[in-house]
Order: structure tokens, then sequence, then C-alpha cells
């Protein structure tokens, strides 16, 4: 057996800086605008009026300081072998209690050596939170960002399970020496140029230590399974590294509050520099990792900070999607993370998870509504479970309105009936910006009963949908069918400004959005009368208001409605195929048909944030000697979001065949592994990956050519390996 390696010299396609900005939507966490954010909208009425006049203050939109994030190459630590004397091959568990803690401590050795190599190089393994801060001469903060994850896109390393042989010796077993891999990298900050804003003098950029998905307090799993020849190997998992991963609901509750209290703590002052364009290097803080620890002299339960461990068993870097598989004892841990993202003016995310031992996923909708006070929104979308098994709300990871309230998901099965949580929200006045906690999650049982009273007791409801809601704080809630208002399904729905509309400024005023056109909606609740005026009959993808305009975007670009009138603003190459805006800041979101990314301010001047996917073609040929045949093949690569074909083909006299074709549509969080590829021998081997990517690295192949084998068998497609 022989391994043929090809390099692909580090090629990169899309966006490959990932910075988080938690407001307007989750497509700006990219190169985007940090929006200082303002405080909620204020509510008509004079009551109102001695709490606006005190509260508010105008949003500054500032040029961001963003994150680099560069991938250094890859660093290993060796697990030393283990001789277990008590322990059998006949037993899946393997080691006894004692052996298994004396195996964990030299596990968590070895990690925590890995971990000093890599802060000695001044490079990261980790995620770290990152944060900045613009200050004036006196010291005062100006603005203070959001923290932030910032790391590789796969997230935590040394999750994946670890390889080993096991040896049955005369008198118990010998697990083989393995490596503990993980790619490193350096993180950077690009600062802008402040020459424009006088007030700001100094920039602080902070970072934590690196958040570490083990724990020193927990024992390492262990399983031995047979390989297809029959010898076994030790199926290996850091201590702690399957425990966040299996309990994605109650169990990280338990330690966000803690996690969130403790944040500021954690984050340490890394670079303070004046503030002028530049590039700087963060150096790592190493507040995870000790030489008590690295010594194994320090108890078990403080090998990591407190702060660190707590950061550890909660957090979720923004805006990531998991699924995850790794060994627990005898049986394999799966986990589901599916972010729901809300966009617009009240941002929120926050994790719906299913770990369960089942491995089969479906997607199901639901419902997301946020509450603020008594107004309640609705957005629909689509999350994943595990078959048969309830759903668990994982705590809120990013930053909601200040004014929210309430998080409800309701999730719609098969079988019609409704599964759904709630989160209570919080502020955390220890956190600057408007992060929420929650003290637990509080499952609900929810019947069409209970769906009915929420619409009914909510005094201002807005639903995308048939059915919309507008009265005042006494009237009921009263259901508008799609058909009557012209038979159009209703896509969006907003309410529209009295002082811009011309038709009966006494009711209660709406822009319906149909796949039919643009309709003028009245509704009087209290007297169940409603009335429709066709307004245009240009066929919109979306609708948002910022300030007192309402933007409507469609095929010509993005136009502006205005009392019965829809003119162009903004005209545009490519159809838009969304909208959203941020009140705060004034700043409106547009996203075009090809999925590039704009931002346009009042007059329709418009910005490019980010582009959409780029095109991706790499093809490599190699040559094989006299008898080889292709067995298996590697190709390590990752990407946000890949959407396209790998192929492999032999050439010889017979021209060339193709052996190999594996589609790909989705992200790619592992290096892809081929395994049982069965083919007669050829001379030549080409490799070629082809299609469109977001965020792609890849960095070559390797194929894996044998003298014998038989030609039956079936391509088996795998993502992940350890390496």
């Amino acid at each position: 057996m022989r391994t043929i390696a090809i390099k692909a010299e580090g090629l990169r396609a899309g966006s490959a800086t990932r910075v988080c900005v938690n407001l307007v939507a989750d497509s700006l966490r990219g190169d985007g605008l940090v929006i200082c954010p303002g405080l909620p909208p204020m509510p008509d009425g004079a009551a109102d009026e001695e709490y606006a006049a005190a509260t508010v203050r105008e949003p500054w939109v500032w040029a961001p300081v963003r994150w680099r994030v560069n991938s250094t190459g890859e660093m290993w630590q060796p697990l030393q072998r283990f001789v277990a004397k008590d322990a059998d091959t006949g037993s899946v568990a393997a080691l006894t209690q004692s052996e298994l803690r004396k195996y964990s401590d030299g596990a968590m050795n070895a990690y925590g050596a890995l971990c000093a190599r890599v802060e000695g190089a001044g490079l990261f393994m980790q995620p770290v939170m990152v944060r900045y801060r613009l200050t004036d001469a006196a010291g005062r903060t100006v603005f203070e960002s959001q923290p932030s994850v910032a790391g590789l896109p796969q997230g935590w390393q040394c999750v994946e399970p670890l390889e080993a042989e096991v040896t049955q010796l005369s008198q118990g077993i010998e697990i083989g020496e393995t490596l503990i891999r993980a790619e490193t990298f350096s993180l950077e900050a690009v600062i802008p140029d402040y020459s424009d804003r006088p007030e700001v003098s100094l920039v602080e950029l902070e970072v934590s230590g690196m958040l570490h998905p083990v724990d020193g307090a927990k024992d390492a799993a262990v399983a031995l399974r047979k390989t297809n020849s029959g010898s076994p190997v030790a199926v290996i998992a850091l201590p702690g590294a399957t425990s966040w991963m299996a309990d994605l609901g109650t169990w990280r509750a338990r330690r966000l509050e803690q996690t969130a209290d403790r944040c500021e703590e954690m984050m340490h002052i890394a670079r303070r520099l004046p503030a002028a364009a530049t590039t700087v290097s963060i150096p790592p803080v190493g507040s995870g990792v000790s030489s008590a620890w690295m010594a194994g002299t320090e108890p078990s339960e403080g090998r990591l900070s407190g702060a660190s461990r707590a950061v550890a068993e909660c957090s979720i870097p923004h805006g990531m999607k998991a699924r995850v598989s790794v060994w627990a004892g005898d049986s394999v841990v799966h986990g589901a993370i599916t972010p729901l993202l809300w966009p617009g003016a009240h941002p929120a995310e926050l994790i719906v998870a299913s770990g369960t031992e089942s491995a089969a996923t479906e997607r199901i909708p639901a419902v997301t509504r946020v509450w603020f006070g008594s107004k309640m929104l609705e957005r629909s979308g689509e999350i994943e479970r595990f078959v048969g098994h309830p759903l668990l709300m994982a705590p809120m990871v990013a930053y909601p309105h200040p004014g929210a309230t309430k998080i409800e998901v309701i999730a719609t099965l098969s079988d019609g009936s409704r599964e759904g949580a709630a989160v209570e929200l919080h502020p955390n006045e220890a956190m600057s910006r408007a992060v929420w906690v929650s003290p637990g999650l509080v499952p609900i049982s929810l019947s069409d009963s209970y769906v009915a009273t929420v619409a009914s007791s909510a005094p201002e409801v807005e639903e995308r949908g048939g059915m919309v809601a507008v009265c005042g704080a006494d009237s009921p809630a009263l259901p508008v069918a799609a058909s009557t208002v012209g038979g159009g399904r209703i896509t969006a729905l907003i309410s529209a400004d009295r002082s811009l509309t011309s038709w009966d400024a006494s009711r209660g005023r709406l822009y319906a959005i149909t796949t039919e056109g643009v309709l003028g909606v009245t509704v009087s609740a209290a007297r169940g009368e409603i009335a429709a005026m066709a307004l245009s009959s240009q066929q919109l993808t979306g609708v948002a208001r910022c300030g007192s305009t309402i933007y409507a975007a469609g095929s010509g670009g993005v136009m502006r409605l205005a009392g019965t009138a829809l003119s162009v603003l903004a005209p545009t190459p490519k159809s838009v195929a969304g909208i959203c805006a941020d009140e705060a800041s004034g700043l409106v979101m547009v996203r075009l048909a090809d999925g590039e990314l704009r931002a346009m301010d009042a007059d329709g001047t418009m910005t490019t944030v980010s582009q959409p996917a780029s095109a991706v073609e790499w093809e490599a040929t190699v040559t094989t000697r006299p008898g080889e045949r292709l067995t298996e093949a590697l190709v390590c690569m990752r990407a946000t979001h890949f959407s396209g074909a790998l192929e492999i083909y032999g050439s010889g006299p017979g021209g060339r065949v193709r052996i190999v074709r594996l589609d790909i549509d989705g992200a790619v969080e592992r290096p892809l592994l081929l395994r049982h590829i069965a083919a007669p021998h050829r001379a030549r081997l080409t490799v070629r990956l082809a299609g469109t990517a977001t965020s792609l690295r890849l960095t070559g192949a390797e194929l894996i050519v044998s003298q014998s084998g038989s030609e039956k068998g079936g391509v088996v497609a795998e993502m992940g390996r350890n390496r």
C-alpha cells in the first residue's frame, strides 16, 4: 500500500475573513459595517414624551476593526502508549475506572503540552473571544464592540475521535501511541483610518484565553472496536470533549449566566495604540494553560480556570453550524445545531438542538416569536432535529434588541402536533452592549388553542403568511384571509406611516406585499371591517422600514413606497433577493440574486459589502506504478458552503474513465474521505474539484493505492478524519 500526496498550494476561494457583527442580519457577519447600537424605537403617545426626551441619542456608524484569522499550518503532540494490565480486548469498555483516570491524566497533559507549544509560538489553536474599544484622549469610551468569537471555520479542534492500535499482552492490553493534532492560526486586527473622527484617540484590542472544549475534571472516553481485518483499535475522545456536545440544552443553560458574568474578567487588553490605519498581530494571553497543568502537579479540577471551563462548556461561535459525531463509551453521540437568525431591526440568534443516538434527521417548519413587552413579531423557517426525539432550545449566543423580553420557538411535526420552548430574556448589566442571558429553559406544551390565545392576546401583531392582526390595546385580533385582500398570497406585511398615506387615515393602515402585487390595506378591528386598494402590480421580494421611509425590493432594484406610489430609488443589474434595515443606524442591507450583499444609504447610493460565492476548479494528475489500484482518497478541504462535485478519473490505453463522482451541496467541515474504491489499474489518476464555494480552503489530496484488491464493492464517502 502506498500514499500519493498532492498539494494544492493553499487554494482559497470566497470570503475567508469571518467577523461577527450581530446587528441588522446574519448576512453582515463578514466584511460589513459595525453599527453602534441605538435605543429601541420610541413608542407613540404623549405619555412617552418624557421618557423619549431623556433617552434618545444619535446613532453612529463606525468603520469596524476587522479581526483577521490566518491559518499557519498544523501542530501535533504524541499521546503516549499506555499499558492497561486489567483490560481485555473482548470488552468494549476496555479500561477499569482507575486505569481510565490515569489515561485521562496523560491525555490532558498531552493536550496541555500542545497548547503550550502553540502559545509559545505566538499562535492559537482554539477559538478566542475578541473585542475592541475606541476611546478619546481622556480615556473615556466612545464606542465598544460586542464580544465575538474569532477562530478557524471548523471552530473547536481536538474534539474528533482519535484512533490508536491495540495490542493484546499476556496480561492486559497496550494502547499504542497516537497524535493529538490541531491546525494553528495567527490573529490580526486591521484598524481603519479614524482621522475623520477627532473624538477617537486610542484603540484598545482585547482578547480572551483560548476557549477549550476539554475538561480535566472528567475522564476520557475510550472504546474498543474491531476493524475489517479483525484487529482491535481504540477510539478515544479527550476528557470532556463529549459532554458539551451530548447535552446541548439544559446542561449549557446552567452555565451560561456564569459565562456572561465572567466574560469581562476573561478579556485582556492585548494592544493599546493610537487610532491610525494599521494592521497589528494579537498575541495569545495564555489564561487557560499553566506550567502546573503541564507538569501534572495541579489538581484535575483546576487544570482550566473556572471562567475558561464555563465558556468551553456553553459557548458556540456566532453563526456556526455544527454536526458532530464522537464516541462516548460504546455508543456514538450525535449533535445537531441549527442557528435561527432574526433579520431586520430586531436581531437575535438562538440555538435549537436535538441530541440522541439516532442518526436519522429531518427538517421541520418552525416559527420564532420575539416579544417586546406586549408586542410580538414573528418569522418562519426550518430547524433540524433527530427523528422521534424532542427538541432542546439552548441559550442565547448573540445579542437581541434591548427591548426584547421573551423568545418562543414553535415547531410543527410531521403528525401535525407542535413542540415548543420559551426563553425569558434578562439583561446583564456587567455586559455593556445589551447581552442577554437566560436563567433556564422552560419547556411549554403547545396546542391549537394556545397558539390562538397568543395571537388574540397581543395588542399589536405583525405576522407573515395569510393572517394579520393590527388593533389597539383593547381590541381583539382580527384575522385577514388572503382571499380578502385580492386573492394573492401574502408574503410580507408592514404598517404604513399615517402621515404618508392618502387613503382612510382614521383606520389601521398596512402595505400588503402579495404574489400579485402591492396592496394598501385598512383595518378597523372595532367594526370588523377590512378594505384593500391595489397600488401596483409590481411583484416584490421584500420590504423594510427605516425611519419614515419604506423600501421595497424587486426585479428592477430597490424602490421607495410612499402613500400610494411605488418609485424606483436604486436600480440594480440583478434582481434583489432580499432587503432588511436597521432603525437605529439608518442602514439598509440589500442582497442581490447572485448572493452579493450591498449597503444602501438614504439617497440610494450602494456599497458592496461582500461578494457572492466564487467559482472553483482544481485538477491534478499523478502516475501510478504497474498493477496499483486506487482504494482510498482523502481530499483536504473545508468550506462554509460548496456546491459542485469531486471526481476521480483513471487514464490509460483505453482512454479516460471516471472512477468516482461525489456531489456536494452544503458545508464541508472536515476533510472528505472516500473509502472502499474498487477500480482496475490505471496508469494515471486525476482528481478534479469543480463548483462554487464560500470560504473554501483546499490544501491537497492523498490517494491510497494498493497492488491487490477486488474490483467489487461500493464507494463510501465520509466527512471527518483525525488529521
